[in-house]
């Protein structure tokens, strides 16, 4: 659930862990300009430092105790050809357009944001980073409960994207599946469930951001929907990282009051300590270039005050 505080005429928006700072801040693209508040802080908010300590003291990095800064992989997408900022290289699905007959010469729409094609069963939206989203026309039909088991749609969705060339083996299938639900005369009811995929990261941590696959099943077995963001980087570099000590400092030092997530109604002026580090990886898929990047996330608090804050790993 989200929340909002009012501090020094600063909203914050706290709640949901991929908010990040540091290397992904910025505004957002047609959204005006935050406040200026020079004594905006974390260490305002009362954050206690915190001493990591050596080898064995149960903080962990991937899996792996911290006790002193590692490298990592940093997973960039392939510089774009053309240098106009909305004309990156765009690979088609051509064999899922091309199973479901789309035509893939002529583009029903086409702008800055997106290239669409289209026939009398699908549309579908091609962004300029090679993400997609596949979407089944619009029909009269009323609303029917969806009787297919979990395991039954699982197959469907599967099968749909294997035979278009999509089910990579960096995915791995979230357990719980989402539902739709609609109102007819016996109820609310159940109108479809949504499959969900997940980039495999090799370690426990989970990558946070925007990266999803998710494959919508109508009543009768058909694929209604497919949100394919999901990216394939082409270069690796190894990069050195801050220490978690380094990356505390950075929390302290922030003056984006939107890095510090607090998910409770009455929290300032608390005091909060860092009881839990980790490092995981960013993915912002709807960027124009994406990058895959690592993170520390800082975690603790209590069960009544929990919160997390999250650092750009990378030493610059």
């Amino acid at each position: 659930m989200l929340k909002k505080q009012v501090w020094r005429g600063l909203t914050v928006v706290v709640g949901m862990l991929f908010l990040m700072s540091g290397c992904a801040g910025g505004a957002t693209p047609g959204t005006s300009e935050p406040a200026a508040v020079e004594t905006a802080s974390l260490a305002q908010w009362g954050i206690a430092p915190v001493s990591f300590g050596q080898t064995g003291d149960g903080l962990t990095m991937a899996g792996r105790t911290v006790s002193f800064a590692e490298e990592a992989l940093a997973r960039t997408a392939p510089a774009p050809r053309a240098t106009v900022r909305y004309e990156p290289r765009v690979e088609k699905p051509v064999t899922l357009m091309e199973q479901l007959a789309i035509p893939t010469d002529t583009p029903l729409a086409q702008s800055d944001l997106n290239t669409q094609y289209s026939n009398d069963r699908y549309r579908i939206k091609i962004y300029p980073n090679g993400n997609f989203s596949l979407y089944a026309q619009e029909s009269a039909q009323g609303v029917e409960a969806i009787t297919l088991s979990d395991q039954a749609c699982v197959q469907i969705a599967e099968e749909f994207l294997r035979k278009a060339g999509l089910l990579c083996d960096d995915l791995v299938r979230k357990e719980a599946l989402g539902q739709d639900t609609a109102t007819n005369q016996s109820g609310t009811v159940v109108v479809s469930k949504v499959v969900k995929f997940q980039p495999k990261l090799g370690t426990d941590a989970r990558l946070l951001g925007n990266t999803r696959v998710s494959v919508r099943i109508a009543p009768d077995g058909t694929v209604t929907e497919l949100i394919y963001n999901h990216l394939h980087y082409q270069k690796e570099a190894a990069l050195p990282l801050l220490t978690p000590e380094q990356a505390l400092q950075q929390a302290l030092d922030s003056k984006d009051a939107t890095a510090l997530l607090l998910e409770a109604p009455e929290g300032i002026g608390t005091a909060l300590t860092v009881s839990k580090v980790t490092l995981t990886y960013y993915e912002n898929v709807m960027h124009d270039q994406p990058v895959q990047y690592p993170v520390y996330v800082l975690e603790g608090g209590s069960a009544e005050l929990p919160f997390a804050i999250s650092v750009c790993a990378v030493k610059f």
